[in-house]
């Protein structure tokens, strides 16, 4: 049996529906979410404490307040943003469990706080992609000053990531084709499958990479992403 179509979901997904962040200056939303991003990254757990003993701080519970607040303001439907909060909470709760295991007991708040500043970039991020759409923002990005270079490196990678993963889909459909029986639970099989494939994918990429390249020098790239429709 054929494996299901692979659903190339952008972090951007509700870009375009109607709600009140979606006509805000997409420089406003970009200074205001780097700004409250150096906040959280920034306050400790123990400036301002809510309660002693508790590492949680009147900042973080104020900044939590204006991320829900965005997240009601631009309309995320209840279903996305679960869903992307279950998917980025596996790989932040490991990183926070690492912190007690190799500092012991006193590494439990520093997990709390990890944790806790990680919920809340992301979820400030989560907005910010909501209403704004991938272009705009680095438009924005262009516009406040951020070295073209960057912006480009970007705009490249969030081209290509869906390009490649639609490179993938196309091998993982080729292999099942020519593979009768495809063991779906982990096995030496599996995992010797597996690793062809990705170093398969690697040398694609590779190639892709080169033809990309060599394609954007000859119609004249310096570096510079263009587009036609610019901020006003």
């Amino acid at each position: 049996m054929l494996p299901d179509r692979l659903e190339h979901k952008s972090l951007e997904h509700g870009h375009g529906t109607e709600s009140p962040l979606d006509r805000v200056s997409p420089r406003a939303k970009l200074i205001v979410a780097v700004l409250l991003l150096v906040v959280i990254s920034v306050a400790q757990p123990w400036w301002l404490p809510v309660m002693p003993g508790v590492p949680l701080s009147w900042i973080h519970l104020a900044a939590a307040l204006i991320a829900l607040l965005g997240v009601g303001a631009a309309k995320i439907p209840a279903k996305h943003l679960l869903v992307r909060w279950a998917a980025f909470a596996v790989p932040l709760a490991f990183v926070g469990l690492s912190i007690p295991l190799t500092q012991g007991r006193a590494g439990w708040p520093i997990m709390a706080g990890v944790l806790v500043k990680g919920w809340l970039s992301f979820t400030v991020i989560l907005v910010l992609l909501h209403t704004t759409g991938f272009d705009r923002l680095l438009q924005a990005m262009r516009q406040c000053g951020v070295p073209k270079l960057l912006v480009a490196i970007l705009a490249a990678t969030y081209r290509y990531m869906f390009v490649l993963l639609e490179e993938l889909e196309r091998m993982r459909r080729a292999q099942y084709a020519r593979t009768f029986h495809c063991p779906r639970r982990l096995s030496p099989v599996t995992i010797r499958n597996g690793t062809r494939l990705v170093g398969m994918l690697l040398v694609r990429c590779s190639e892709r990479a080169d033809r990309v390249h060599a394609a954007m020098l000859a119609r004249g790239f310096d570096g510079e992403v263009r587009v036609l429709d610019e901020l006003p």
